[in-house]
């Protein structure tokens, strides 16, 4: 019996470290990868416990009414310099285009989608 509870927590604690070294791989995973254009119509900082930039881009020229949700990745290169170009093309209708990764698996803390830009690039403004 005593050999029994001895293997339990080996077992025990086993998953409580090796778990959490799978996760930190997995959630790298890239599924895929590419750029989206439109105009951003919402950009938020939202969450109860982690706090995570969340966006809403309206694809093409915004008359077929098509939306693309994503994240801003946490761990992108100039993380506040493009969340602020971001917040300036929202406010101005800026087209832009935005450089994503599709995760596998994405942890609570660094996004609500699946989808993580990373990079921007503003679009040519229209003339009236």
């Amino acid at each position: 019996m005593r050999i029994f509870k001895g293997k339990s927590c080996l077992l025990i604690l086993v998953c409580i470290i090796g778990v959490p070294l799978l996760i930190g791989p997995i959630s790298r995973f890239q599924v895929s990868n590419g750029t989206r254009s439109g105009i951003i119509v919402k950009l938020s900082h939202r969450g109860i416990v982690w706090k995570t930039w969340e966006g809403q881009l309206m694809l093409g020229s915004g008359q077929s009414g098509e939306t693309w949700d994503f994240s801003v990745d946490s761990d992108s290169a100039d993380f506040d310099k493009l969340i602020g170009e971001l917040q300036s093309c929202q406010t101005a209708a800026v087209p832009v285009s935005l450089d994503y990764s599709q995760r596998l698996f994405v942890l609570p803390w660094n996004a609500e989608t699946d989808y993580l830009v990373s990079d921007m690039k503003r679009g040519p403004t229209s003339q009236p």
